[in-house]
């Protein structure tokens, strides 16, 4: 039936056998051209609707989560512009990867976007998959040079609180690898800030610039780090949903550290109010990464008080958040410390098995 349909529209000749009732067709070189033009057209069509979809739902992670995979596989068929502008309103628009975990696909997808696009968004690109490899795995050494890469970009550009931030971020790997520029790395980025301007940017420094101090034992400090860093993030008018999940996003890392900071000095009940304050901030935004990290921080503040009921159940629902997430590092992280301190851990089904 096709191929009469396309000897009808004078795309295939139609021949007969002599002596034969059977027929047979010869497709022109035009019905090659004629099939690649449909093609193309219904694929621009399911561009345009996946666009339009993100557009609509951007900043709901349910929605596009229902379409993900349509989504990523029209983004793997685009190049340029269109791959640049999926990848856009999926990533650095949307809510979607700020709580759920990249597979190897979108994690490609996001590189190829990052070298595509013009310098404006290619330091954004190169940042989230840093954040990513360093918050939600917990793999440093692997963020480091996207990092390394944004800052040199946003260099190019003069764009002097960026720079700040990606300075700050490098900064940060170094300090897990105990190098000795930390210190310097850490000066620079807080010498880049604009003394006038209170930005979401300054936030993201005085919050990393915190976790530096507590790493050295300087609590204090650091707690008066963590507490000018949501100062800042809560004081500004924020004009778009993307800068309030941003500002979500650095006013949880900064209660979360204030709150380990607090305990470090011994104010356990503060320290638990603060953490409960982050997990309430990780629920509202339907993250399961920062409810793990709540999690694990209420679980060892409850240790700290002798509270081992309490901070098993806790320890228990971060592990579960992180064993979802695919986050291995923090997976193996909390594991070892509930296995030393005498907590249970779950069985896997291989244990379960062998139990029953």
């Amino acid at each position: 039936e096709a191929l009469f349909n396309l000897s009808q529209h004078g795309l295939a000749s139609r021949n007969t056998v002599s002596g034969s009732d059977k027929l047979s067709y010869q497709l022109h070189n035009l019905a090659y051209s004629y099939s690649k033009a449909i093609n193309n057209a219904r694929f621009k069509t399911l561009l345009h609707a996946v666009k339009s979809y993100l557009e609509a739902f951007t900043y709901q992670a349910q929605a596009v989560d229902l379409e993900l995979q349509t989504i990523l596989r029209v983004a793997e068929q685009t190049e340029g512009q269109n791959l640049v502008e999926l990848m856009r309103l999926l990533v650095l628009e949307g809510s979607y990867f700020l709580s759920e975990a990249h597979s190897p696909g979108s994690l490609g997808l996001l590189e190829q976007a990052a070298k595509q696009a013009e310098p404006q968004l290619s330091h954004e690109f190169l940042a989230k998959i840093g954040n990513y490899y360093l918050n939600s795995l917990g793999l440093a050494e692997q963020a480091f040079p996207y990092f390394e890469q944004a800052y040199e970009v946003a260099k190019k550009l003069g764009s002097r609180q960026r720079q700040a931030v990606y300075q700050c971020l490098m900064a940060v790997v170094l300090l897990r690898r105990n190098d000795a520029a930390t210190a310097n790395v850490f000066e620079t980025a807080y010498g880049l800030l604009s003394t006038e301007e209170v930005s979401l940017d300054s936030a993201i420094v005085l919050a990393n610039y915190g976790y530096f101090y507590a790493i050295q034992g300087k609590f204090e400090q650091a707690r008066d780090l963590f507490e000018a860093s949501l100062k800042a993030s809560s004081s500004l008018t924020l004009d778009s949903e993307s800068e309030r999940l941003e500002s979500a996003r650095i006013s949880f890392f900064a209660l979360n550290n204030l709150a380990q900071t607090l305990q470090d000095l011994q104010h356990y009940e503060e320290s638990i109010l603060r953490r409960s304050e982050a997990l309430e901030l990780a629920k509202v935004n339907h993250n399961n990464l920062w409810m793990a990290d709540a999690y694990y921080g209420l679980g060892e503040s409850y240790h700290a008080l002798f509270e081992k009921e309490k901070a098993e159940l806790v320890f228990l629902e971060a592990l579960q958040r992180y064993e979802a997430l695919r986050a291995e590092a923090y997976v193996s992280e909390l594991k070892a410390f509930m296995n030393n301190n005498g907590y249970e851990l779950p069985k896997s089904e291989s244990q379960k098995d062998l139990s029953t």
